[in-house]
């Protein structure tokens, strides 16, 4: 049965807002260095900027900003830049970074569910970034998220996401957790509690500090079967932001997409 048919009584329907206790003060103020700016920067390279720019995009959503990592670069380059979190740490944290870059970026606490407070076709491009996706464990909750996505891009727009490659970790043939893709002063473990949840563990200051996340592991057709349900098309998947990849041994999967033209 696909994630996105879930059975009535899913034990995992009230994990829905969980991250906003699990990205609380504490694990904010540690989040740029999991995140490990300089390393991840370097890793990417002009990755996110050349799709942007291949799109003509200029106005740009950072839909999971968390402490503004891809805000930030994204604004330095150029891109009219829009910031959200659902985690009201983090938009703290983000608008402290934006503020010490002098940046003119906005920075907005808001569920992706509900992105009432910005207009409709706002937006060349939603980025939505970081496995943020997987917080959602309901199905019907991942295709209105991205409908919702849907409704804040202009027609055509694009919209950018990625998810760790949940089929190599379930089906046994990702390569031992490290560092290779935004960890510089953590440790990360990953747990695979049941079938439909897998749980992040973070630590740092040398065992001092540990903070955990629960995701959801949605296989790569799961979350392209909900992309094409909220609409989008025209939709292409890098492994480690290279458009050929080995699917059994890369870490992260993006995929970009393009919002429907309207009758």
């Amino acid at each position: 049965m696909s994630h996105l048919e879930k059975p009535d009584g899913d034990p995992h329907a009230a994990t829905k807002d969980r991250y906003l206790e699990e990205y609380d003060l504490s694990f904010a103020e540690r989040w740029d260095r999991v995140v490990g700016w300089e390393a991840r920067a370097r890793r990417e390279g002009t990755f996110y900027r050349d799709l942007l720019n291949a799109a003509g995009a200029r106005r740009v959503l950072d839909a999971a900003t968390g402490s503004g990592f891809h805000a930030i670069l994204l604004a330095e380059a150029g891109f009219d830049v829009t910031a959200t979190d659902g985690a009201p740490a983090m938009v703290d944290k983000a608008r402290e970074n934006v503020a010490q870059h002098d940046l003119d970026v906005r920075c907005e606490v808001s569920d992706w569910r509900d992105l009432a407070s910005l207009d409709a076709d706002a937006f060349d491009a939603v980025l939505c970034l970081g496995n943020s996706l997987s917080h959602l464990f309901d199905g019907d909750d991942l295709v209105e998220t991205l409908e919702t996505f849907n409704t804040v891009l202009v027609e055509g727009g694009i919209l950018i996401l990625d998810q760790r490659n949940h089929d190599a970790i379930l089906d046994g043939t990702a390569p031992p957790q490290g560092d290779r893709y935004c960890c510089t002063g953590a440790d990360i473990v990953l747990d695979m509690m049941d079938a439909r949840s897998l749980r992040i563990t973070y630590t740092l200051d040398e065992g001092r500090s540990r903070h955990s996340i629960e995701t959801c592991p949605w296989r790569r057709g799961e979350m392209l079967e909900a992309l094409d349900a909220a609409g989008f098309g025209d939709i292409r998947t890098f492994g480690d932001f290279n458009e050929h990849f080995d699917p059994a041994t890369a870490e992260f999967l993006v995929h970009v997409g393009r919002s429907p033209f309207r009758a």
